[in-house]
């Protein structure tokens, strides 16, 4: 499947900044079931100043403000070639081992209701995949999607009190199970093709588990449905704050207005030597 995605992110300043910096993690991975095709970031009121890889090997790109702005744009433009995401290495090939993906963070830390939920679970049969299929099932329905109640700085664990969070909420707290019950679980950031939404002001996060017959697998919680070819992948950690797909500071402005329009449309008549 080819994917074609156009992405504008826009900050507004309530006052002209006279310094800002920003990273970016908005480059898609080369991966084995992933292929970019042409990927370009152009900047309005920002410059490029350095791109690197992370220790997990994510695309890093700072860049900082022209001073005195009152407003930047980021505009990413890029075709992505996917496919099945069935046929995969059972031997992990990144830079951090298993076992750093077993260990919580700040963000996934279980408090008494994670605990609590995970005791219905056995950490031998979560190796089996249908398994952790009913695990994020079972999240899902025990909580609502709903924008606005949480943030990036929500724990697991207080979104599953509350019952409420979104796509970044659920999988901190499918997280958080698994590496309770120590099974080596990361934090995926990325683009989503949605046949029903054709404008989406936000990327998508979902959960990879690893499996010793399987490699690397995808589940889509907050969704509940398998990660495939419509998904594009853009960063992976241990949780949110090592895949953030924008952050950063200024001086000069106390507050800025942000929109972000994300379009990712299938190309037909695909070339199959591309």
């Amino acid at each position: 499947m080819k994917l074609t995605i156009q992405n504008t992110l826009t900050y507004q300043f309530s006052s002209p900044v006279t310094y800002g910096m920003q990273r970016l993690r908005l480059w898609p991975r080369e991966e084995i079931d992933q292929h970019i095709l042409n990927w370009n970031i152009d900047y309005i009121g920002a410059k490029e100043q350095v791109h690197y890889k992370d220790h997990y090997g994510n695309d890093c790109r700072l860049i900082t403000f022209v001073p005195g702005v009152n407003e930047i744009t980021i505009r990413v433009r890029g075709t992505v070639k996917t496919k099945s995401k069935q046929n995969r290495s059972s031997k992990p090939t990144e830079i951090c081992p298993l076992w750093f993906y077993q260990a919580q963070t700040d963000l996934t830390s279980p408090g008494k209701s994670i605990q609590d939920f995970c005791r219905f679970w056995n950490s031998t049969e979560l190796l089996r995949m249908d398994t952790c299929k009913e695990l994020a099932r079972a999240i899902k329905n025990e909580m609502e999607y709903k924008i606005g109640e949480t943030d990036v700085l929500t724990t697991a664990e207080q979104s599953f009190r509350k019952k409420i969070g979104v796509c970044q909420d659920f999988t901190h707290i499918f997280l958080s199970c698994m590496r309770e019950l120590n099974i080596p679980a990361r934090y995926v950031s990325g683009y989503l093709r949605m046949d029903e939404t054709k404008i989406q002001n936000a990327t998508h996060a979902w959960a990879e588990v690893f499996f010793n017959d399987f490699g690397w697998v995808g589940f889509d919680i907050a969704n509940n449905i398998d990660v495939d070819e419509r998904y594009i992948v853009l960063a992976k950690g241990c949780d949110y704050h090592d895949v953030n797909p924008v952050n950063g500071f200024q001086f000069g402005s106390i507050n800025n207005e942000v929109t972000n329009q994300i379009e990712v449309k299938m190309q037909k008549n695909m070339d199959s030597d591309q």
